[in-house]
C-alpha cells in the first residue's frame, strides 16, 4: 500500500541524512560501498537500494559528484595546482578526475578555472 511505501522511505530517512553528513566529511578518503553500509549497520543490497531512493543516484555517483562540486570550489578560489586540487577531493587517479569533471562541467578542470578567473575579473 501506499502508507507502507512511504513508512519505509521515512524510515531510512534520518540514516540516510547521517549518511550524507558522513560522505561530506570523508571525501577524501577512498569510500567503498562495503565501508559505508558497515558504518551504518546496513546490508550491501540494502544500504544501496535506500542510498538510491533517498538520493536518486548510486553510492559512487553521488561521492564522485560531491568530489567533483568540491574540486570547482577550490578551482575558484585558490592557486593550488590542479593535481593537488584532485587528491585533495579524493580523486587518487587524475585521468578519472578530468573524466568525472569534464561529466559534471563540460570543461577540463584548466578550462573552468580559467573561465571561472575570466568572470571574476569582471
Amino acid at each position: 500500500s501506499q502508507q507502507r511505501l512511504s513508512n519505509r522511505k521515512n524510515k531510512y530517512q534520518h540514516k540516510m541524512q547521517q549518511v550524507a553528513f558522513w560522505i561530506e566529511s570523508h571525501l577524501q578518503d577512498n569510500l567503498g560501498l562495503d565501508q559505508a553500509a558497515a558504518e551504518f549497520s546496513l546490508s550491501r543490497s540494502l544500504f544501496s537500494r535506500e542510498f538510491h531512493r533517498h538520493t536518486g543516484m548510486s553510492f559512487v555517483e553521488h561521492c564522485n559528484t560531491r568530489r567533483v562540486e568540491k574540486a570547482a570550489c577550490v578551482l575558484s578560489s585558490t592557486e593550488l595546482n590542479i593535481t593537488e586540487v584532485a587528491l585533495n577531493s579524493g580523486f587518487s587517479n587524475l585521468s578519472h578526475f578530468h573524466r568525472q569533471f569534464k561529466a559534471n562541467y563540460g570543461l577540463t578542470p584548466g578550462a573552468f578555472r580559467r573561465k571561472m578567473m575570466e568572470e571574476g575579473g569582471r
